[in-house]
């Protein structure tokens, strides 16, 4: 069945479509659960490790998680885990540029992760849109958690030059951004009769106010025998930002 209700922007683009699609609303911040700071001893064969956080949020569906952005943190989430029932475990990397230990690792920091999700309840004046199986789809009330309506992105095309390169975003008073990259980056160099070994991941990391940059980390060091594969690869994503004033 077609849509029986289509809401518009200014520019036409559709914000909002009954029936065949569905909303997100807001419903809350991640809690911050633990944090580790990176392990392990680089120069060993099973090597040192990035740190990262766990937060977790209670939520019937899947959550879809924005992450700050804020100067002087490369972050990153890294996997978003149902550990039972309708708990959610959202595991990050949020490294302090400012802190980074002699083998150049970041020093962890927890940072702040709003959740958006498929409604399961409606209540209050508003507005109610299910599916044609009954379920519901939309709810924009008095109570209900904040639509998500977005307020910019980016795209990453997935060429060299864009690793450690720069995008432009709109100025938003707490930018908070939806996708994470896949780049990454491995090498070794020679330490006597051994390869000291490095694996790099990506996350971002702001600038000023409208510039965000694809920024590797060491996520793994390690000493061995044998040397990595060299590998450089840059991946495309397609990113989009909120602004979290107010959440």
């Amino acid at each position: 069945m077609t849509a029986i209700l289509r809401v518009v922007n200014p520019a036409g683009g559709l914000v909002l479509s009954g029936r065949d699609s569905f909303g997100l609303n807001y419903i809350g911040q991640a809690t911050p659960f633990s944090l580790t700071q990176p392990f392990g001893t680089a120069t060993t064969s099973l090597g040192r490790r990035a740190g990262n956080g766990i937060y977790r949020i209670d939520s019937p569906n899947r959550p879809v998680p924005f992450y700050r952005l804020q100067p002087g943190y490369i972050v990153r989430i890294n996997s978003v885990t149902n550990i039972g029932g309708s708990t959610w475990e959202i595991n990050v990397f949020c490294g302090n540029t400012g802190s980074i230990d002699s083998d150049g690792f970041e020093a962890q920091a927890y940072t702040q992760i709003y959740c958006f999700a498929v409604p399961w309840s409606h209540s209050g004046v508003g507005l109610r849109i299910n599916d044609d199986a009954g379920n519901l789809r939309w709810s924009i009330t008095d109570t209900a958690g904040r639509p998500l309506f977005l307020k910019g992105g980016f795209s990453l095309s997935g060429t060299p030059g864009e690793l450690n390169g720069d995008s432009v975003i709109p100025s938003l008073g707490i930018p908070a951004v939806l996708g994470t990259p896949s780049s990454r980056r491995q090498n070794s160099l020679p330490f006597g009769s051994l390869f000291d070994n490095r694996q790099l991941s990506f996350g971002f990391l702001q600038l000023s106010p409208t510039v965000v940059r694809q920024e590797d980390y060491f996520s793994r060091k390690w000493r061995d025998e044998g040397d990595a594969t060299n590998i450089s690869t840059a991946q495309p994503l397609d990113a989009f930002l909120i602004d979290a004033s107010g959440l």
